[in-house]
């Protein structure tokens, strides 16, 4: 793979004049709007199906309340990897009605995936993740963990690893695509279109 060191000059200068700062700040609280709009659906269609679930198959009533019974169950964590559907239908909503151009346009300057650099940085965060799981073993050997069973573990697997996508391709398309761009084409220092998405991002992941 052949890196540009001229790509991101490019990709900036792609946004149209629509994209002024006043945009940019009413798209994200479109984007803002349609993830909670998204998550409140889920949340309280996930819960009422799973309790009326519990009613129906004779379940104990759930210890903690109704919400956090279900967020705290296989089911309630899809349910909240697939909230993350909202960022994306923000964005589209966003680009297509505020800054009048296509989703696609916050891919790069080509407007496509570029598939092998996609393997790459996939094979690393796979080799990344399991090294550090190695390490934290390692150092604590004791360390509280869940037991599953294999037949579970393998069900979940193929819709977890989906969702889980869905919600970092989501945050990256929000943070590093349409805030960076939309930063950066209308500001050149980089204090301000990198730090400002990068600490959002932060702090919002902050816990």
């Amino acid at each position: 793979m052949t890196i540009d060191p001229t790509a991101f000059q490019q990709y900036r200068h792609t946004a149209n004049n629509k994209t002024t700062l006043p945009r940019l700040l009413l798209g994200t609280a479109v984007v803002v709007l349609f993830w909670l709009g998204t998550t409140a659906a889920v949340l309280f269609g996930g819960t009422y199906a799973f309790a009326v679930w519990q009613a129906s198959s004779g379940t104990a009533p759930p210890s903690g309340g109704a919400v956090q019974d279900f967020m705290t169950s296989p089911a309630g964590i899809l349910a909240a990897l697939a909230s993350f559907a909202g960022i994306w239908l923000g964005l589209w909503a966003a680009m297509r009605w505020i800054h009048r151009e296509k989703l696609i346009a916050l891919i790069g300057v080509s407007r496509r995936i570029s598939w092998s650099g996609f393997l790459k940085g996939l094979a690393a965060v796979l080799i990344t993740s399991l090294l550090s799981e190695i390490l934290l073993y390692g150092l604590q050997p004791d360390i509280a963990r869940g037991t599953i069973g294999l037949s579970s573990w393998l069900l979940f697997l193929i819709p977890i690893a989906a969702l889980t996508f869905l919600q970092t391709s989501s945050e990256e398309m929000l943070f590093r695509g349409y805030l960076l761009r939309g930063l950066a084409s209308r500001f050149q220092n980089p204090f301000i279109w990198a730090l400002l998405p990068g600490l959002l991002f932060t702090s919002l992941h902050w816990s």
